[in-house]
């Protein structure tokens, strides 16, 4: 169970701290809703990705994952699907929609240490 918690700073009263019981490996920010101007936050762990909306202090989706993750980005792969999260695992790349459904999935030959989107026209 990955338990975390929002806490407002005692000095700046604007500022709100996440506190998460695990050790993070990644984090990625973007926007994952089309729907939505509003970011989001992924957090990737050795087993698991937490993905949170800040603004309404709300957890989005939970997976368990059991390689650990390497690296992550939120993104448009392009313009006429949505946008996901990608991560990058041992062996793995996976993406994930704004309901943690898994839409992508690719077997790499080694460890994903870091993922960029990039339009290269």
């Amino acid at each position: 169970m990955f338990n975390s918690q929002k806490a407002w700073s005692e000095i700046k009263k604007d500022i709100g701290m996440l506190s998460v019981n695990y050790t993070i490996t990644a984090i990625a920010t973007g926007k994952l809703s089309p729907d939505s101007d509003k970011e989001y936050l992924a957090i990737g762990t050795e087993n698991n990705i937490l993905v949170y909306q800040v603004d309404d202090n709300m957890e989005i989706f939970f997976k368990d994952i059991p390689e650990a993750i390497r690296c992550m980005v939120i993104g448009n792969i392009d313009m006429s699907h949505p946008p996901m999260l990608l991560c990058g695992t041992k062996m793995t790349v996976k993406g994930y929609n704004v309901k943690g459904e898994e839409i992508l999935w690719i077997v790499t030959s080694g460890t994903v240490n870091s993922i960029i989107l990039f339009d290269f026209n």
